[in-house]
């Protein structure tokens, strides 16, 4: 199915939700490749409805999905109340940079595109209004993550897996990614090795940093791997140094931070 087909099912889908829950839905956006005007005839059609109330729909799982096959086209459409919107826009952690995008600059499909924008300019002034702290804290809890894809890494490789290697190696491409984002404040819109590319104009970054992206991305044999995994290592620490960014961590656990 190509692109205008899909926005054409997208809306349609707007419609039908529209006609069934009324005022309840604020409005609806597209996500995704054909948000980005990326998709092909083979991808998928993400469309997120913000709303006024918690709707959940039957087949939907807990946290607001539901999935299905329209003729040959995979459709995922999510609900979200505005205060879950929110949450997600300032809850600042590793996964953000590939999460917010779309609530921050909405491709409409159904509703008010003048409410849609009002809630998009207070999303964006909302974050802007953050504290470097907090993207800081979120960095640190990126920074082990990307530690925690490095020891996968070295794990395969110490068993000899070379494909459980590659495997991580990529898993810890799109850690690094994320990571380079929060140091930045920034996010992306894509959530795949495009991040790559998107990164290339923030500001803080490592020299060395695309080099090794690329690497690892094309790493093959154990040696290559665990050397290029361990350079891109090295190279986030410095990063992270750098920016006084730091992991939690405890010598003690009695010492464990437990409340606000």
């Amino acid at each position: 199915m190509d692109h205008e087909s899909k926005v054409r099912v997208a809306e349609e889908i707007g419609k039908t939700v529209g006609e069934k829950f009324g005022k309840g839905i604020l409005y609806g956006f597209l996500s995704g490749s054909v948000a980005r005007g990326e998709d092909t005839e083979l991808s998928d059609l993400e469309v997120v409805f913000v709303t006024k109330e918690k709707i959940r729909i039957p087949g939907m799982s807990s946290d607001g999905y539901r999935e299905f096959l329209h003729k040959d086209l995979q459709v995922q459409i999510e609900f979200r109340t505005k205060d879950e919107a929110e949450e997600a826009v300032v809850d600042i952690g590793p996964c953000w940079p590939i999460e917010v995008a779309y609530f921050l600059n909405p491709q409409m499909i159904f509703g008010d595109k003048d409410i849609g924008e009002m809630m998009a300019s207070e999303f964006r002034k909302k974050v802007d209004g953050l504290p470097d702290s907090t993207f800081q804290r979120a960095a640190g809890h990126s920074l082990l993550w990307v530690r925690d894809s490095f020891r996968k890494v070295l794990n395969a490789c110490n068993d000899e897996d070379e494909i459980r290697a590659i495997q991580s190696a990529s898993g810890m491409c799109d850690e690094a990614s994320k990571l380079v984002a929060l140091v930045n404040r920034r996010y992306y819109y894509s959530a795949d090795a495009r991040m790559s590319e998107e990164s290339k104009s923030f500001s803080k970054l490592p020299s060395s940093f695309h080099s090794l992206l690329e690497q690892l991305t094309l790493a093959r044999g154990i040696d290559d791997i665990r050397a290029t995994a361990t350079g891109l290592w090295s190279t986030c620490k410095a990063l992270a140094t750098s920016e006084e960014i730091v992991i939690e961590s405890y010598e003690s656990l009695k010492n464990l931070k437990l409340e606000q």
